[in-house]
């Protein structure tokens, strides 16, 4: 029985191994990326004007719409996401022993600060864009 918890322990030791292995091969090749990257300038920058060509490219109109849209919907999701997670830990704190409560507080504690720290990034990313217009 030993021999066999053994086996699979390294078997799990194996499998963690190529997984750090994987990983540390994307990272430092990402890293190598990065670092070798070209900077790119735009050929019409105004100053004092509406951006060039840059602020109307489908690149630069494109993010924008798509930050508004996410951010809009991070603001009505997050918090119908964390009444339904707060309900379930009600549900679960209702059935769990009396020990095991103040794990079930944390974790409605943790849902409601997480809902409110994505609403207020919505917020701060729609108030920065509303100054880029």
């Amino acid at each position: 029985m030993k021999e066999v918890l053994k086996m699979i322990n390294q078997k799990k030791i194996n499998r963690l191994r190529k997984i750090r292995k994987w990983f540390c091969g994307v990272f430092f090749s990402a890293a190598l990326l990065v670092m070798r990257a070209q900077t790119a300038f735009a050929d019409e920058v105004e100053i004092a004007g509406d951006g060039g060509e840059i602020s109307k490219s489908k690149i630069a109109t494109g993010t924008e719409k798509l930050l508004k849209d996410a951010t809009a919907w991070l603001m009505i999701i997050a918090p119908i996401v964390a009444v339904l997670a707060i309900i379930y830990f009600l549900i679960r704190k209702g059935m769990s022993e009396e020990l095991d409560h103040k794990k079930w507080n944390t974790r409605i504690i943790v849902a409601l600060v997480s809902s409110l720290g994505a609403v207020l990034a919505a917020v701060i990313v729609n108030l920065l864009m509303s100054y880029y217009q």
